[in-house]
């Protein structure tokens, strides 16, 4: 159950705050502003969604296309001239789904502050490769995602949803951490 008078949303947010803090510092070490960089960005963004792919097979209330964002990614990495990690996450699964959603959509907000970066620090590499950032694919599930949460449509899963957010930013760090 959510707590007092604050939404599941908050609640997240409030919640999942360290992991968030966590991941971010994770990614830090990709400069993004070379092609290396931005390659290993990609490769452990593909490496996470790679291994979400379990938890969206069996239930996926907001219709998440994985596999159309890591088409975006692999185009990205082709146009840059890597290849996708071989790297695989042996974790269990998120938990929930929403909680999952909440991490890969809100991701989405993250993605446009680092192309933004990136178009001030190396246009030249927006210009080659840019799908997965630019992409729009998540702002239609952030919205629905955002207005359920603070509606309580899912806060009899509050407790669930809320680790499988904390899961969810484990993983993201764990494929920071592992890919080249």
């Amino acid at each position: 159950m959510t707590t007092g008078s604050t939404d599941l949303r908050s609640d997240l947010r409030n919640r999942t705050r360290p992991e968030h803090t966590l991941t971010e510092a994770a990614f830090s070490r990709f400069n993004i502003s070379t092609a290396e960089g931005f390659a290993g960005f990609l490769r452990a963004h593909d490496c996470a969604l790679n291994w979400l792919t379990c938890c969206f097979d069996k239930r996926n209330p907001y219709a998440v296309d994985l596999s159309a964002l890591r088409q975006k990614i692999s185009a990205d990495l082709q146009a840059l001239g890597f290849s996708r990690s071989r790297h695989r996450l042996m974790l269990d699964g998120p938990g929930h789904p929403v909680g999952a959603s909440y991490v890969l959509a809100g991701s989405n907000l993250g993605n446009q502050l680092q192309l933004d970066q990136l178009r001030s620090s190396n246009p030249a590499l927006v210009e080659t490769a840019s799908a997965y950032l630019s992409g729009a694919d998540l702002k239609p599930v952030w919205k629905r995602l955002v207005i359920d949460l603070k509606a309580g449509v899912w806060s009899s899963d509050s407790s669930e949803i809320i680790d499988a957010a904390k899961n969810t930013f484990s993983a993201y760090r764990a494929a920071a951490k592992l890919v080249d």
